[in-house]
């Protein structure tokens, strides 16, 4: 960390974060949640249609592993899309 920390932009000012007046942190980009939420939730919609392809073809080993994946990966794009930032 240290040596990121040395080739780290010079700022004129201190930037002061929100709710904590003695920080000296930048800070640069919020996180891409909408993005990576989006990402998420196509990546469990394409796992579903595998899912619905294994039945029709009647893998069911395939469809549940892909069931197991849809459900997992949707999760993690609907926490990304639901959740509220805590101010």
């Amino acid at each position: 960390m240290l040596c990121q920390l040395s080739y780290a932009p010079r700022f004129g000012s201190t930037i002061v974060l929100a709710g904590f007046r003695a920080s000296r942190v930048a800070a640069v980009a919020a996180p891409p949640r909408r993005a990576l939420g989006t990402l998420f939730l196509l990546l469990a919609v394409l796992f579903a249609g595998i899912a619905y392809a294994a039945v029709v073809a009647g893998v069911w080993v395939i469809a549940v592993a892909a069931v197991a994946l849809a459900v997992w990966i949707g999760t993690f794009g609907l926490r990304a899309l639901l959740v509220r930032r805590v101010r």
